[in-house]
């Protein structure tokens, strides 16, 4: 008996939902100008209502530009709210926090969202940079401080250029 309800555990509760919208959804996203998924990414994180993508491991942390991850965001009903994707430029800062990464987040959304107290649909760009700190803890090291700004599509992909990355063919702007 203990040996039959193992076995439907195993098949039922120990199962992670399965990734939504995956490598079957590129054809929409280049409808929409969207990055793809490409064949060798992979899920790194399920729930209930997202799936996250991400390169890699070979490709990153070389100090090169590189999209980095998808996250796919839908209801519990399978309707798509949003996709965000990011984009490391492949410089690092040190911050009291530690090393972070110069980044651009692009999102996309299919259903009114919320971003910084403002209802959002369709795109929605961020672009973290670091300053130079005017106070450092130690003559020898910089510090840095960390500066997130919106800034519009058309900067985002200008970016992207600069840091020797492509951007897709926008058709929704």
């Amino acid at each position: 008996m203990l040996s039959i309800v193992s076995f439907i555990w195993m098949l039922t509760g120990c199962s992670f939902p399965k990734p939504k919208f995956g490598l079957d959804s590129n054809v929409y996203r280049q409808k929409i100008g969207l990055e793809i998924l490409l064949k060798n990414w992979s899920p790194i994180s399920t729930g209930e209502t997202f799936t996250i993508w991400r390169a890699p491991e070979n490709l990153i942390d070389k100090g090169n530009a590189i999209f980095f991850s998808k996250t796919v965001r839908y209801t519990k009903n399978y309707q798509l709210e949003s996709e965000e994707d990011i984009y490391y430029s492949g410089k690092k800062f040190e911050t009291v926090d530690g090393m972070l990464s110069e980044n651009l987040v692009i999102k996309y959304y299919f259903l009114p969202g919320k971003e910084k107290g403002n209802e959002v649909l369709g795109w929605y760009c961020e672009y973290q940079e670091f300053t130079l700190s005017q106070e450092q803890p130690y003559k020898a090291q910089k510090n840095y401080i960390l500066n997130i700004n919106t800034v519009t599509l058309d900067s985002a992909d200008s970016l992207l250029r600069q840091w020797g990355l492509s951007p897709p063919i926008r058709k929704v702007k």
